[in-house]
């Protein structure tokens, strides 16, 4: 993990980080008013086959910039403990469903889903402070019923 850490993203991708937000908008945003940062990921663009095309084919590459991801949080979590003078050890996540379609939940999709919770689970359990999911179409229910056995009922 320490050398993905200090690899740049778009190595790590194999791809150019602005061709990925292209199809996959995602950034941090500063942070919420407990200090935690805030991640905000935007799936109304999202297209799963594209992103696996983008990076190399597989989801390897999109597996490891989502570990460099969590361990750029943890550090971003780190410098706001010192920063404030308490612990910061969660983030604020904000997942924007504006837009999404049934059409985007693919087997692409879903594997890739799976494959990041069980990460996040595994690796980096209790991380996420308190998540905000906005802007929800009439689909979204029906993605959630088959995301949702995937997580840590703690989670959700």
């Amino acid at each position: 993990v320490n050398r993905l850490t200090e690899q740049n993203p778009e190595d790590i991708l194999g791809c150019n980080l602005e061709d990925l937000t292209a199809v996959f908008p995602h950034w941090q945003i500063g942070h919420d008013k407990t200090g935690r940062p805030v991640l905000y990921k935007q799936y109304g663009k999202f297209d799963a086959t594209l992103v696996k095309r983008l990076t190399g084919g597989s989801f390897d590459n999109i597996v490891k910039y989502h570990i460099w991801e969590q361990e750029v949080c943890s550090q971003l979590c780190t410098d706001q403990s010192h920063k404030l003078g308490y612990i910061i050890e969660t983030i604020t996540g904000v997942i924007d469903v504006k837009d999404m379609k049934l059409s985007q939940i693919t087997s692409d999709f879903l594997t890739l889903t799976k494959l990041l919770a069980e990460i996040d689970q595994k690796q980096y359990p209790e991380t996420l402070g308190r998540i905000f999911i906005i802007n929800v179409p009439s689909v979204f229910p029906f993605v959630w019923r088959m995301v949702k056995p995937w997580l840590d009922p703690a989670t959700t």
